[in-house]
């Protein structure tokens, strides 16, 4: 039971620090967001499957394409979180939330699929 102890100290501590450092790399690149937040999107989008090869639309009658784009400088600046995850065909929203106590947080995902989905990564060519 002292070990199981010691290893959540040590697991917590570990949170910790990685949130101190989190924090003033936000600050270090001029971002003013939620620190939490940002770690539980970061965790979430480390569970999201590769992305899939695009399929071409001539093999199709209709075609649902989307594409993410960016974070404007102001929206960073103002303190927004990029909360889209795409992994072709799937687009993926992490909406920061609260629960009822007011204070514990955490992220409700949801999942939209498409024909194709493209990145702000992408090159333009392809899409179109």
């Amino acid at each position: 039971m002292e070990a199981a102890r010691a290893d959540r100290r040590r697991q917590y501590e570990e949170q910790k620090q990685a949130k101190l450092d989190k924090d003033a790399l936000n600050k270090a690149l001029g971002r003013n967001v939620d620190v939490d937040f940002d770690i539980l999107i970061n965790q979430k989008r480390s569970e999201v499957r590769p992305a899939l090869n695009h399929v071409s639309s001539a093999q199709m009658n209709i075609c649902v394409c989307v594409r993410k784009r960016p974070l404007f400088e102001k929206e960073t600046q103002k303190g927004e979180i990029d909360v889209v995850t795409v992994s072709n065909p799937k687009i993926a929203i992490h909406n920061p939330q609260f629960k009822v106590d007011g204070i514990t947080k955490y992220i409700q995902n949801s999942d939209f699929n498409f024909d194709n989905a493209y990145s702000e990564q992408e090159d333009t060519r392809p899409l179109y």
